[in-house]
């Protein structure tokens, strides 16, 4: 409704059509908006609200119905512009919105196609998007980015295609860039628009006081946004109040109080929830020390106590999640979570040789061997064999490389629990570790997934696949 009410503001022609996925709250709401900007004189007559439900473009074959211009005096009704923000936030969008971008293209070759788009909010999206587009014969061009002025100063980083998706899925903590891409069929790809400044300034300079974002309450009640609930684990985030907050009484809970979400682990997240999923499914009487390899706020790690662990690890390397799950571990003491003692939650850097290898950490805080840039943090000592379970829910490509470290600190049979990756990616998880773990994806959430494994023994006989027993037997008893 804002860019509307700015298309009118600055002398856009003809009729402005706002589109919705669905025909429920988000329609009413848009009308409602609508109805209440027309009373109060702002100019939005030309405005119309229509439905446009992507679900009927999955049939790639398919041409549905695209809202229609209005009839013009004289010449044919063209849509000129199409603007759309933000769109890619489930595998339906990355699969369809291209579809759609493709029909607009194909009725009103001249339209001018512009999506803005928050890269590395779903690094995995952003991938597959790209590739969706370039499948259905669209070019996508970033012609701008956030602080950036002239494209020489937006950096490398803005086609996430580029060099075969070099380091895209690589970072741990990736800044979000905001980018403005235009969308345009392959034989017209030479007439892309050229580089703006719009997006170089901050917005907050300009922003109208009563357009102003909303600020969240600081003392919520409802349940269903202070509380993360999977299974019998409830989490409660870091709202005002929150520290004296109790379930109901009828509530047999498991509860976990954040104080401090830190970069990451807030428990939202499918991946966190499929890991905590799976913790509430194992035998905890055979389990009694955990890691939790790449801790976040430690949210993993907390659960795991609570639900039978003598003694959890959580390891990270950004200094500022382990100061955020210190700040929790404090919060759950004597809270009802099981946790009476900060030694059965340890916290610590990844050992030295992960640091030795890890340019992220150099590039960001400089050598590890340097006590300053620990920041009060040290390398957890490696002590092989030590765990029962290891959850490590990372980006897929550290937690590809941790593999080797991750079998050192697991006894024999012990067991990992992986997610991070989505269900395409799962090969990777099975190149990384397959050859030492016996792995089952056991669980899948909105295109994640998550592998279960168990260390097999270090027996070379146990690595030999069937033919190869068979032949030994062969060969000793002949």
């Amino acid at each position: 409704m804002t860019l509307a009410r700015n298309l009118v503001a600055n002398g856009s022609p003809g009729s402005v059509c706002l589109t919705e996925q669905d025909s429920g709250g988000a329609m009413e709401w848009l009308q409602d908006n609508l109805m209440q900007n027309v009373s109060s004189g702002v100019p939005l007559s030309a405005v119309k609200l229509q439905e446009l439900d992507w679900s009927n473009f999955k049939d790639g074959a398919s041409r549905p119905a695209l809202p229609q211009p209005p009839v013009e005096e004289k010449g044919q009704a063209q849509w000129d512009l199409l603007i759309g923000s933000d769109l890619i936030y489930s595998q339906a969008g990355v699969e369809l919105l291209p579809r759609v971008l493709k029909e607009f293209a194909r009725q009103w070759p001249s339209i001018t196609m512009l999506y803005c788009h928050t890269l590395h909010r779903f690094d995995d999206f952003d991938l597959e998007f790209c590739r969706e587009l370039r499948s259905q014969g669209l070019s996508y061009n970033v012609v701008a980015a956030a602080g950036a002025d002239r494209k020489e100063d937006a950096g490398d980083e803005l086609d996430p295609l580029a060099d075969d998706c070099a380091g895209f899925l690589e970072e741990l903590f990736p800044e979000k860039r905001i980018v403005v891409f235009h969308v345009l069929p392959n034989q017209h790809a030479g007439a892309c628009l050229k580089w703006s400044s719009s997006l170089a300034r901050t917005f907050s300079e300009a922003a109208e006081p009563e357009e102003a974002a909303p600020q969240p309450s600081q003392s919520r009640s409802d349940d269903s946004c202070d509380i993360v609930k999977v299974g019998r684990i409830c989490i409660f985030l870091p709202v005002e109040g929150a520290d004296r907050r109790e379930l109901p009484s009828a509530h047999s809970a498991v509860v976990i109080r954040l104080q401090s979400l830190g970069p990451f682990g807030s428990g939202q997240h499918p991946t966190t929830a499929l890991v905590l999923k799976a913790m509430q499914e194992l035998d905890w009487g055979s389990i009694d020390k955990v890691c939790d390899y790449g801790c976040g706020s430690g949210v993993l790690g907390l659960s795991a106590i609570a639900l039978g662990a003598r003694q959890c690890l959580g390891v990270d390397n950004v200094p500022e999640a382990l100061t955020a799950a210190y700040c929790n571990l404090q919060a759950n003491l004597s809270g009802g979570s099981g946790l009476d003692s900060e030694s059965r939650f340890q916290l610590h850097l990844p050992p030295g040789e992960m640091l030795d290898k890890d340019l992220d950490f150099y590039t960001r805080h400089g050598d590890w061997r340097h006590s300053t840039t620990l920041h009060g943090w040290t390398p957890m000592p490696v002590t092989e064999g030590h765990f029962d379970l290891v959850v490590a829910n990372i980006v897929v490509g550290p937690l590809c490389h941790s593999a080797s470290m991750i079998r050192k600190l697991l006894r024999t049979s012990g067991q990992v629990l992986l997610a991070g990756m989505r269900e395409f990616q799962v090969k990777q998880i099975d190149e990384a570790y397959g050859q030492h773990f016996s792995l089952e994806v056991t669980d899948t959430l909105d295109g994640w997934a998550l592998v279960r494994g168990r260390l097999r023994s270090s027996s070379p006989e146990e690595h030999r696949n069937p033919a190869q027993l068979m032949a030994a037997e062969q060969k000793a008893s002949g």
